[in-house]
């Protein structure tokens, strides 16, 4: 008798597994189809910011550890040295790679990644306005998403705030 019954739990945590399988497939694919193109496309242009800024050059240098820091460096003192480069082209260099890697690992894109000032600060101490990195049709382009993401902190005993914004635009 108590095989009998060992056999009947058994089953029953066996279709007890089996709906539990099917009602999270179920979520996961109800989900996913409540996901709209341009909503991916958000995310995924932000992601790519936020992964973009923090990529570490390898450099010792605070001023050019990571690609944020980087572009700071090359808005506010483009000729300062960070291992034998100025920042402005090892900035414009790491950047333009890192933007060509992006496109050919999901093709059908393009980037353009804009560092300004933000708040009053029209022009920044060396005379850079604003830079652009990437493809610049993108600043024509109808139909683009756009993630921005501040930068601030401290370079040369002057506190500054920047906005760094990704515009991604599918090719068509």
């Amino acid at each position: 008798m108590s095989n009998n019954r060992n056999g009947q739990a058994t089953l029953i945590m066996l279709v007890l597994i089996i709906v539990i399988f099917v009602g999270m497939v179920t979520f996961l694919l109800s989900l996913a189809e409540s996901v709209s193109q341009s909503e991916y496309l958000n995310l995924y242009a932000h992601g790519l910011l936020a992964s973009l800024l923090r990529t570490d050059t390898g450099s010792l240098d605070a001023n050019c550890k990571t690609v944020g820091n980087l572009l700071s460096c090359s808005f506010l003192s483009p000729a300062y040295l960070c291992g034998g480069q100025t920042c402005g082209s090892l900035a414009e260099a790491t950047v333009n790679d890192s933007l060509s890697q992006f496109a050919d690992i999901k093709e059908g894109f393009r980037y353009l990644l804009i560092v300004e000032s933000e708040g009053f600060s029209a022009v920044g101490p060396a005379g850079v306005e604003r830079l652009e990195m990437g493809d610049p049709s993108l600043l024509d382009a109808p139909e683009r998403i756009a993630a921005t993401q501040h930068l601030s902190g401290v370079f040369g005993g002057q506190a500054y705030v920047l906005n760094a914004r990704l515009l991604v635009s599918r090719i068509d």
